[in-house]
């Protein structure tokens, strides 16, 4: 067996631990979702890149939603709050705004408050 055989039993196993774990329906969009179970059903070995690289995106995706938990799914929320203050920012003459979009720890401060509005930060 090839490393493309290898990996659709990576995908399914990978589907089945997300599935345990609650994952696979809150780090997946419908369509990502449907992707990976077409191709873990019906295709041995994937030829096509944009598949493949699909593929790829999709198992990046829950390794890290599996790996970090809670944390990847705070980066997520805040990171779309990030976009909006970055941009406010740099609207206001801040120059070093459009770096915070690269720092995962101010994402997952800002998931934190949206999700626990009454927390205190330090």
């Amino acid at each position: 067996m090839n490393s493309l055989g290898r990996n659709r039993l990576s995908l399914s196993g990978l589907r089945q631990k997300a599935l345990r774990k609650g994952i696979w329906f809150k780090a997946l969009s419908s369509v990502e979702r449907g992707l990976a179970n077409l191709s873990i059903r019906y295709v041995k070995e994937p030829r096509n890149h944009r598949l493949i690289g699909a593929l790829k995106d999709i198992v990046n995706k829950l390794t890290s939603a599996i790996n970090m938990g809670f944390l990847y799914f705070l980066g997520l929320r805040g990171r779309h709050i990030a976009e909006e203050r970055v941009e406010v920012a740099a609207n206001w003459g801040n120059k070093r705004a459009r770096l915070w979009m690269s720092d995962q720890g101010f994402w997952q401060f800002l998931g934190l408050n949206a999700n626990f509005p009454s927390w205190r930060g330090v």
